[in-house]
């Protein structure tokens, strides 16, 4: 016959192993499926652009946009596919619709890719990095600055063959009329001013 303390032993020693496999299980691989199957995500913003005259008469437009990545995994940026767009708005129109942004807006006056030059760019999980953009435009003219991060499709592979893609639009409108208590700093409407 069994003892009692072997019995007992026996079903500690099975529990113990049920239940670390178990918290295995529950801590380990499920957070890890987690993680593995998280979609990307990004949360954009961007500063009060800095204007500076040129002895052109042109405005240089200083736009810095920031990008956190509030998951749990590193995001990969197509280098080759984000880029910074600039279009003069027209006068037409009561809104506009960011599909049709050369029939709505206008001419597309700038493009720049200011992720191009560098190997990868990647933006790591819990930080917030930023990416800074100078075009040089008109004064007195209207625009619309739309700038989209396209991810890395061999990094984030989907299985219908699309990338993640993220964009932030900013409406700018140089001039180096005094508003706002900004002395003879260029202003950007539709911004808060600082006081």
């Amino acid at each position: 016959m069994l003892e009692a303390t072997v019995v007992k032993d026996w079903l500690t020693s099975v529990g113990i192993l049920f239940g670390g496999g178990w918290a295995l299980w529950r801590f380990g691989y499920e957070d890890w499926l987690r993680r593995r199957l998280e979609e990307p995500s990004l949360e954009g913003s961007y500063d009060v652009p800095e204007m500076h005259r040129l002895d052109d008469g042109r405005i240089a437009v200083s736009l810095r946009w920031r990008w956190r990545n509030p998951g749990t995994r590193p995001v990969f940026l197509d280098i080759h596919l984000s880029e910074l767009s600039v279009y003069r708005i027209s006068s037409q129109g009561a809104f506009i619709d960011p599909r049709r942004l050369e029939q709505e807006v206008g001419a597309k006056v700038s493009e720049h890719l200011p992720l191009e030059g560098f190997g990868f760019f990647k933006l790591e999980p819990g930080t917030t990095s930023s990416i800074l953009t100078v075009p040089i435009l008109e004064e007195g003219k209207t625009y619309l600055a739309r700038l989209k991060l396209v991810s890395d499709q061999n990094r984030h592979a989907t299985k219908g063959g699309w990338n993640f893609l993220w964009e932030k639009w900013q409406v700018l409108e140089p001039s180096s009329t005094p508003r706002g208590g900004l002395g003879d700093r260029p202003r950007c409407t539709g911004l808060p001013t600082s006081s």
